[in-house]
């Protein structure tokens, strides 16, 4: 814009030295002239040989947690950039990246912008914009660069050490906090020792016998396994109240109180696989999700990068979701519901459960002060009456303040 009115400055002199045969403006008009050929000069190569990295200190973290992203611009250029403004794009809220720096002579500038991760998702992190000019603010020039990271946040972690866990129909069973490997009484047979076997499980009789190294290999304790049912499901008409408001609306909106359910499911897990149990996820919605049951590593990565991203979609009910998957269900393996609706069409499913021996635990993610709290009420005392465990959380409750680098996925 300052170019456009300082070109018609320009004609409009140069106009009135014509008319004036030339007597007195054209010093003037030279000037201009040459100050906006210098300025769209220095414009012109303003954003060449620039060059800009980013990195961040983690690409996963859980919400509540700071991630730090690292940026630095360089002139490789003998020109020097008076001013560059660096715009970032990202879509992390929150993320302020993009400042406006001074670049000398084959200089460079470098900072840094840290972020709080106040929610779950997957986030891109760039591009970046950049734009440059002239000294006298006459013409400018932008470029886009495509430098991008994708950082995963996770739920973030809830207190649940008092939730009770679902227990194996054998005798002997007990959770352990300790290494499943190494958590067992039973000696199932023996075999060659291997480099990493603890030396204190050496069959001595065996090795003098055979001439050669062996260890004693044990069976498992008879612990169950855990299937976690998440319901993320819409509600349907049938859900909606005479006043508009849904059986789902727990506190202060429905989107709390799935984002609490997501943050209890993943605690979950995790407290299940520290206690070496092999745990398996159905995310219960019209296209549900399912892990099949594992107690590796590799299950924390997959169970929240899952839950990063998991929304709802269309509407299954809790039955017809319990109904479909009870074949995954028996006496060696429990369930863990984990619901904000108070819909009670699936106390019927958990009674048959139940009576085929699989212990049910039922997660209420609800607020006393809700609309439908006396039909959530009903559905805590319908799955007390068919011997399911009932836990009512509320949502904001036993959020964990976490630091930094908390987390298996950032070390």
């Amino acid at each position: 814009m300052g170019a456009l009115k300082l070109g018609l400055i320009t004609a409009v002199l140069f106009a009135v030295a014509i008319v004036n045969d030339w007597s007195t403006p054209d010093r003037l008009i030279m000037t201009l002239v040459i100050v906006l050929i210098i300025a769209w000069t220095w414009t012109r190569f303003s954003l060449q040989r620039l060059g800009l990295t980013r990195s961040l200190t983690l690409d996963r973290v859980r919400a509540g947690e700071w991630v730090t992203e690292d940026l630095s611009l360089s002139n490789r250029a003998l020109l020097p950039k008076l001013w560059v403004e660096v715009q970032d794009l990202s879509s992390l809220p929150g993320h302020h990246a993009g400042r406006v720096v001074h670049l000398g002579s084959r200089g460079s500038s470098s900072w840094s912008a840290t972020t709080r991760c106040e929610r779950r998702g997957r986030y891109r992190l760039g591009p970046i914009a950049i734009s440059s000019g002239d000294a006298f603010g006459l013409f400018e020039s932008r470029k886009m660069i495509p430098a991008t990271h994708e950082l995963i946040v996770y739920p973030p972690q809830v207190d649940v050490s008092d939730i009770p866990m679902p227990m194996a129909n054998m005798s002997g069973g007990r959770a352990t906090h300790v290494n499943p490997s190494l958590a067992a009484h039973q000696i199932s047979g023996i075999r060659e020792y291997s480099t990493g076997d603890p030396l204190n499980r050496i069959s001595w009789n065996a090795t003098a016998r055979l001439g050669r190294m062996m260890v004693k290999e044990f069976d498992p304790e008879p612990t169950s396994d855990i299937w976690i049912m998440l319901d993320l499901n819409e509600p349907d008409e049938g859900d909606v109240e005479l006043n508009g408001r849904s059986s789902r609306s727990a506190g202060p909106s429905v989107d709390e109180a799935l984002e609490y359910a997501i943050a209890v499911a993943g605690s979950l897990a995790e407290r299940c696989l520290a206690d070496g149990r092999k745990i398996g996820m159905i995310v219960n919605r019209s296209m549900p999700i399912r892990l099949d049951a594992d107690n590796s590593q590799r299950q924390w990565f997959r169970v929240f990068e899952t839950l990063a991203v998991a929304s709802s979609f269309g509407h299954r009910s809790l039955f017809e979701a319990i109904q479909a998957e009870s074949r995954r269900f028996s006496r060696n393996s429990g369930l863990i519901v984990i619901t904000s609706s108070a819909a009670q069409d699936w106390v019927i499913a958990a009674q048959s459960l139940v009576q085929r021996q699989v212990p049910v635990t039922a997660v209420l993610v609800t607020d006393r002060h809700r609309p439908d709290a006396q039909e959530m009420q009903a559905l805590l005392e319908a799955l007390a009456s068919v011997h399911a465990s009932v836990v009512r959380l509320t949502p904001g409750e036993r959020l964990a303040a976490l630091e930094p680098s908390h987390s298996p996925a950032s070390t």
